[in-house]
């Protein structure tokens, strides 16, 4: 079942079309590389969210931003898809901002 697009969840998604011309349509599943046009970031970025939530799920330990479960496989579980929805609403109420999370503490002197 597709999940339900909100008109929030809409105006998210025609803002972020409107600066950025690669953002994919809404009437298909995304996949990794869909995900990556709409949130401008690599592909590969996208991989590492989607193996670092599987991590802490298998782990027992998931967090609030972590890449939502796939709604669906495509042919014989090769691939993972969301449903537009999924990822806007992620993106615009779970998905942790620029910076947040860590690194080393600043030094204090």
């Amino acid at each position: 079942m597709a999940a339900r697009m909100t008109a929030a969840l809409r105006a998210a998604y025609v803002e972020r079309a409107a600066v950025n011309p690669t953002v994919p349509p809404l009437d298909v599943p995304w996949g990794l590389g869909e995900i990556a046009a709409y949130l401008d970031v690599a592909v590969e970025s996208v991989r590492t969210y989607r193996r670092r939530a599987r991590a802490n799920r298998e782990a027992g330990t998931p967090k609030p931003g972590d890449l939502p479960e796939p709604d669906g496989w495509t042919g014989r579980g090769r691939g993972p898809w969301w449903w537009p929805a999924t990822i806007i609403r992620w993106d615009a109420y779970d998905r942790p901002g620029q910076g947040t999370g860590g690194g080393r503490p600043a030094h204090r002197t």
